[in-house]
């Protein structure tokens, strides 16, 4: 599991601060990287991005589920 944070909160692209601070306001324990622009997240995202957005991707990134909710049965189910 990873967080793409592609913007803070004023339209910037997020620094390592900004990244850490992210992760530490919400308990984070996961890698936390920049997405700038959203460049990565919309080569996954169907129409617009609803923040936040989860997809779901299989090994060698087949996408399972865009811009829906993932429940820990999905990726246990995704797991080879």
């Amino acid at each position: 599991m990873i967080t793409l944070l592609g913007e803070t909160n004023s339209g910037g692209t997020p620094t390592v601060g900004d990244l850490e601070d992210w992760a530490d306001a919400y308990g984070i324990e996961h890698p936390v990287v920049s997405d700038a622009n959203w460049q990565i997240t919309s080569r996954y995202a169907s129409g617009s991005i609803g923040l936040p957005s989860m997809h779901l991707l299989a090994p060698g990134a087949e996408v399972l589920r865009r811009n829906s909710w993932v429940t820990e049965q999905d990726i246990q189910d995704a797991l080879p």
